[in-house]
């Protein structure tokens, strides 16, 4: 039975709400001009989500790991929490404090199961703060702990997602390659949007053109489309989903990959097929955190078609 005095207290529908609120509640307990919860990928680092406007940074904003403060604080070159950043060599000797007025900094790592950085829970201002209240620092490593946990779960579940493509209705899936169709994939893209607002995951697109493989070794044959689609879903694997968006147009979302690991994963493709006699254009694109996901797959369809131009 639900009652009404227990409401407030119903779980975080996703990762996204809890981390808005908990930095509300940061923001409300110890102050300081934005709080920021925010993901680490190479050398990239997103700013997930904001609460404060003191510094004007908006969401999804990518900036460079390696000038943060927090980069040297997760090697233990600067504490997690500095009341006065000027007296921090390490912080002041950041690329960010120059570009930036931030005279104090708290910083706490945000991990995945493995112990492994995901991002940083992080409070910055413009101006120094007399003390470290008692209980602070803890407070805030423990409110980082329990994000970091709701996190593996919301990671859990979006990659259950992606490996659930052969339960999906027949509607949405190509019935000769058993790949999304348009409106399956337009479908899946709106779910990546949403999961890169909640957890910047990173997302290249792969455009594939048959046009040639069409003329010259007869795709549409049965034996012929079943080792194509054994290859594209061999590549690819668990990490991301294909679609057939027109006759000869593929589309590949690959997720969680580095740019090393695209090249080689392109490479490979493109060498199966290859070796198939399955002659291929292939480009791919990645995915600025600033656009949306159609921009990106157009542009990757564009750089293929211009490789055949």
């Amino acid at each position: 039975m639900i009652h009404i005095n227990t409401q407030d207290q119903i779980p975080f529908e996703h990762f996204e709400k809890a981390s808005r609120d908990t930095l509300k509640y940061l923001n409300k307990k110890f102050g300081y001009g934005t709080w920021m919860m925010t993901r680490k990928h190479e050398d990239q680092w997103v700013i997930l989500q904001v609460e404060g406007s003191k510094y004007g940074i908006d969401e999804l904003t990518t900036l460079t790991w390696s000038d943060s403060m927090c980069s040297r604080m997760v090697q233990g070159e600067g504490p997690r929490w500095a009341p006065d950043v000027d007296s921090v060599p390490a912080y002041v000797n950041a690329p960010i404090y120059q570009a930036e007025n931030i005279k104090s900094y708290i910083g706490i790592p945000v991990c995945y199961s493995d112990g492994n950085l995901f991002g940083t829970l992080c409070a910055i201002d413009t101006e120094p703060v007399d003390r470290i209240p008692p209980d602070g620092l803890e407070t805030i490593e423990l409110v980082s702990k329990l994000l970091s946990t709701l996190l593996q779960l919301e990671l859990q579940n979006i990659d259950l997602s992606r490996k659930q493509m052969s339960f999906l209705p027949s509607q949405l899936k190509d019935h000769e390659t058993g790949f999304l169709n348009r409106l399956g994939w337009s479908l899946y893209l709106e779910k990546e949007e949403s999961n890169i607002r909640s957890v910047g995951t990173p997302v290249h697109v792969v455009a594939i053109d048959v046009s040639q493989s069409n003329q010259s070794t007869h795709l549409k044959d049965t034996a012929m489309t079943t080792l194509f689609v054994s290859i594209l879903n061999g590549v690819l694997h668990d990490d991301g989903y294909i679609a057939r968006l027109g006759e000869d147009i593929y589309t590949m979302l690959c997720a969680n990959k580095t740019e090393e690991q695209m090249a080689v994963m392109v490479e490979r493709l493109a060498k199966e097929l290859s070796e198939a006699q399955i002659p291929v254009a292939i480009g791919f694109k990645k995915h600025d955190y600033g656009d949306n996901l159609d921009a990106t797959v157009i542009a990757a369809i564009k750089s293929v078609r211009q490789s055949l131009t």
